[in-house]
């Protein structure tokens, strides 16, 4: 798996190196069929048994602000705005920055 780039991502060349550090442990996670799996920045799983609902409702439920967090879904980095559905897996990912 190649390193990501600020030109794909519009982030910051520090942002792209944690980024593609996260993206190899997406591969250590279960899915299971016909549930929503949400990997919380602790490494704990929740699993929802939903149809569909957007990310940032999901987030919001979780108690978790949307705008402090990066969101993966099934092995891509997506906005809040993006549905998930029930056979995904989303992982939430905290980042930290400052000068």
């Amino acid at each position: 798996m190649r390193p990501l780039t600020g030109q794909e991502t519009g982030l910051t060349p520090p942002l792209c190196r944690i980024l593609s550090a996260c993206r190899m442990f997406m591969g250590l996670c279960v899915q299971y069929k016909d549930t929503m799996q949400i990997i919380l920045p602790d490494r704990s799983v929740r699993t929802l048994s939903r149809a569909s609902a957007p990310i940032e409702e999901i987030l919001l439920e979780l108690g978790i602000n949307p705008t402090a967090v990066i969101v993966v879904k099934n092995g891509t980095i997506v906005p809040e705005d993006v549905t998930a559905d029930e056979s995904d897996e989303i992982r939430i990912l905290r980042f930290s920055h400052g000068g």
